[in-house]
């Protein structure tokens, strides 16, 4: 069982759906230090910082045509209680 819905005998529509919870521990502020070999002086490098409790969903549709073409739309969504993420995608496969 696929979850597939055939539209037509060539053509059928392909559902997806992910969901995913993350817990992080410890840093989360997204700064480290670092220097390069040699001696250098020490550097701080900053990146995004993360909530402690996330949850992550992604679903959409995907149209696939003769298991050759397919052509897809989605959303995807990222929360915690300090910060959140959305957003849309579009996609177009071709297999040979």
């Amino acid at each position: 069982m696929t979850g597939d819905i055939a539209l037509t005998e060539a053509v059928r529509l392909q559902p997806h759906l992910r969901a995913a919870a993350q817990l992080a521990y410890g840093d989360r502020q997204g700064v480290t230090a670092a220097s390069f070999t040699g001696g250098s002086a020490t550097f701080n490098v900053v990146g995004a910082r993360i909530g402690r409790k996330n949850l992550s969903l992604d679903g959409g549709l995907d149209l696939v045509i003769q298991d050759r073409f397919r052509v897809g739309a989605g959303g995807f969504m990222s929360a915690s209680g300090e910060w959140a993420d959305y957003g849309a995608n579009v996609t177009l496969g071709f297999a040979f």
